[in-house]
């Protein structure tokens, strides 16, 4: 159906008001259905833009809340990271401490050592 016969069937025939005032009428008429059509269409037009904003949404809610899950594991990850290093610095500070313990048990074993071979030369003497 052509546009000027969708215009003439939802307006009908002129009616019995003056052949000037009814022409004006008529060209108000097909006006306002040209305006409706285009409004129509500037609505579709926003209905599709605002469904592809709500998909785009929802795309941004989903990866927010994948980014919140990786987040949270990643702070897990690092507090467990925490806990294992403190685990070890303190074996490190024990082998330190043991080190500093064998040092001191290897000096005294020195000192031990020549104490008994100066004993040892002093029997001989």
């Amino acid at each position: 159906m052509s546009f000027e016969e969708l215009v003439k069937n939802f307006f009908g025939p002129p009616f019995l008001l003056g052949e000037k005032y009814s022409k004006d009428l008529t060209k108000s008429q097909s006006q306002l259905v040209l305006e409706k059509y285009g409004l129509d269409q500037e609505n579709i037009k926003l209905q599709k833009q605002v469904k592809s904003l709500e998909q785009s949404q929802q795309v941004l809610k989903n990866k927010n809340t994948e980014l919140l899950k990786e987040r949270e594991k990643l702070t897990k990850a690092n507090t467990e990271l925490a806990e294992k290093i403190k685990a070890l610095n303190a074996q490190n500070n024990q082998l330190v401490a043991s080190l500093a313990d064998q040092s001191e048990i290897d000096l005294h074993n020195k000192r031990l050592a020549n104490e008994n071979r100066d004993l040892k030369t002093q029997k001989e003497n």
